[in-house]
């Protein structure tokens, strides 16, 4: 009866693990403005991990042991914060209208 909890709950611990380590190393590269901005990136980076490395696990058809999952969840630790900032920049500037995108039907201006 344990094992249905305890593998699962083990295996987001290591996840969590794994994003936050990934996420830490992001941030040597590229500095946290001050702890508030450090701990939006860690906690968006052990998010990411957690939710995202079964899928990559799955996606790529790779064992489901302690080592995969780890580096898995390092390296979407590592790139959440990258994707999210360049998604965010690209947003911004469709907002501002540097970039136009012409979706038939959709954002159309009158």
């Amino acid at each position: 009866m344990s094992d249905f909890i305890t593998a699962p709950l083990m295996a987001k611990i290591l996840s969590g693990i794994g994003g936050l380590v990934g996420g830490a190393t992001f941030m040597a590269f590229y500095r946290p403005k001050n702890v508030w901005d450090a701990a939006i990136r860690s906690g968006l980076s052990v998010t990411a991990a957690i939710v995202f490395s079964p899928v990559i696990i799955e996606w790529y058809q790779l064992d489901n042991n302690m080592d995969i999952l780890l580096a898995s969840s390092v390296a979407i630790g590592f790139c959440a914060w990258s994707f999210l900032s360049f998604a965010a920049r690209i947003l911004v500037d469709i907002q501002d209208e540097k970039i136009k995108i012409n979706l038939p039907g959709i954002l159309k201006r009158k």
